[in-house]
């Protein structure tokens, strides 16, 4: 990109915090801390000010408007499933395997399938009290409306992009620069909603039509590069520090009746084994906020303000 547009690049190391950072945040703020994939961002905030530059433009929101569903490229009962469990799920009538065999496969399907569902991490009796099922599904999925829309219409409604935007704003406010994402220019999503699935994704070939829009203006290895780069490795070190594992352990959000503790401790054990085989981790967004409402839980609700509301 530097090349092909004269651009003159500026090398930013990217910063990992560490809990005290966060901790300090929530803290400055009394809310939630950013997530760690935002905070790794400091630095950029910080040579944008001190290059004079006040304005900075990013691309959140392309993979939400654009990115497409799965779900739309396939048809059938299991349409977007992974392709091994369906196989799996088929071999298992297929052959007459055992019925626990054909049970495992059902399991398997219900569990992809499934949506709008309570997190395993809720406390049960909270997600009751609060008719956290009802408000989950409060939108409704129309049967007409087809998987593409609506994914598009839970993201708009989603409140991890509001949360995840409004941290992101916070921080460049504070670095005094003004960040713009033209991807969630109303005209931009009311775009996306309007188009057939098939400008967003074909297959495996997601983002249709901001590729064939931007032909001969991007690098063609930048233009069709299938993934992107991924910051999950952010979240892993901020979970792996005895902070967190000693949270985990005995989470207050667990004794306030908010969170499941012994499954949102065999999340924690499972994705940080997993990181330090070097493989990628599972549930770092939800652990991220088990973690962040802890942090903020331990400073600024008690148990007895809990038990009286």
């Amino acid at each position: 990109m530097v090349s092909e547009w004269n651009l003159r690049s500026v090398l930013v190391r990217e910063e990992l915090k560490d809990t005290r950072w966060y901790a300090a945040q929530i803290e400055k703020y009394r809310d939630l801390a950013d997530y760690p994939n935002g905070g790794m961002c400091v630095p950029l905030f910080k040579a944008a000010t001190d290059s004079r530059v006040r304005v900075l433009l990013n691309g959140v929101g392309g993979d939400q408007w654009f990115e497409g569903c799965s779900a739309s490229n396939s048809s059938g009962p299991m349409a977007g499933l992974p392709r091994r469990i369906c196989r799996f799920y088929q071999l298992c009538h297929e052959m007459g395997l055992p019925a626990a065999l054909r049970h495992a496969g059902g399991r398997l399907r219900d569990a992809f399938t499934q949506t709008g569902a309570v997190p395993r991490w809720i406390a049960s009796e909270f997600a009751r009290k609060t008719s956290l099922a009802d408000r989950i599904n409060s939108g409704g999925t129309a049967e007409t409306v087809e998987p593409g829309v609506q994914r598009l219409r839970t993201l708009l409604d989603s409140g991890w992009t509001v949360h995840a935007n409004e941290a992101n704003e916070r921080s460049k406010s504070f670095a005094a620069v003004d960040g713009r994402s033209p991807f969630f220019d109303r005209r931009i999503i009311e775009f996306s909603f309007a188009i057939p699935e098939e400008q967003r994704r074909r297959k495996e070939r997601t983002k249709v039509v901001l590729r064939n829009a931007m032909r001969g203006l991007l690098p063609e290895m930048v233009r069709n590069r299938p993934g992107k780069a991924e910051f999950g490795h952010t979240f892993c070190q901020a979970l792996a520090g005895p902070e967190a594992r000693r949270s985990f352990s005995s989470l207050g959000l667990g004794k306030i009746g908010w969170v499941d503790p012994l499954a949102a401790l065999r999340m924690h054990d499972r994705a940080m084994a997993a990181h330090s085989c070097g493989r990628r981790a599972a549930h770092i967004w939800p652990l991220w906020t088990i973690f962040a409402m802890e942090m903020w839980a331990e400073r600024f609700v008690s148990a007895d303000t809990v038990t009286a509301q």
